[in-house]
């Protein structure tokens, strides 16, 4: 399957979501409804493809969102003016493990729980309003993605938000202690500077 969505023969990636509550899966196999939940863990299983070194960023978010679009018809998979602000915002980098008991989803079958990935969910925003968000993203590298397929593939952008913030802010505490370190020297205490030190 990964030679398959590597040369090509393999158009697009689907999570095949069909998820079932507890009853109708605790059951002996054949008489068990067939699915399992399949969106909430896409994003992270198909950057192992990434990750792995078997296609690249681009060539995984083409086959999440452009190519199935395409296949089914549909004028959607990318932002474009006019079109629906639907769009995912993740961190490629993010290390985790998959934990079906803090899925969204009622239903919680999965045969991936405990599993280690890379790759997390950040923010989701359908038809221009946001619908999840893990947390405050602070810095992203979106449109390198946009650029290089000519429009942002369903909106999936890449983010480097994780810890942004926390070091700015060590950054501009570190600089006001060493000013205030300085004016203590001069005796000033930091009143040429606006500031109060303690």
């Amino acid at each position: 399957m990964v030679a398959g969505l590597a040369d090509g023969t393999i158009d697009a990636i689907a999570s095949d979501h069909s998820p079932w509550d507890q009853d109708s899966k605790r059951l002996p196999f054949s008489s068990a409804s067939c699915g399992i939940v399949g969106l909430e863990t896409l994003l992270p299983l198909s950057l192992e493809l990434y990750h792995n070194r078997h296609l690249t960023l681009i060539e995984v978010l083409r086959r999440l969102t452009v190519a199935p679009a395409r296949i089914l018809g549909l004028g959607i998979g990318r932002l474009a003016p006019g079109a629906p602000a639907d769009f995912v915002i993740f961190d490629a980098g993010a290390k985790g493990r998959i934990q079906t008991e803090t899925f969204r989803s009622k239903s919680k079958n999965a045969p991936f729980d405990g599993r280690p990935i890379t790759g997390r969910v950040e923010r989701t925003v359908v038809d221009g309003r946001t619908i999840f968000e893990r947390r405050r993203v602070t810095v992203v590298l979106a449109v390198v993605v946009g650029y290089l397929l000519g429009s942002i593939p369903f909106g999936l952008v890449l983010t480097r938000a994780r810890g942004a913030g926390r070091r700015q802010k060590n950054r501009l505490g570190q600089h006001r202690r060493d000013q205030c370190a300085a004016h203590r020297q001069q005796g000033s205490g930091g009143a040429n500077l606006g500031v109060r030190c303690r």
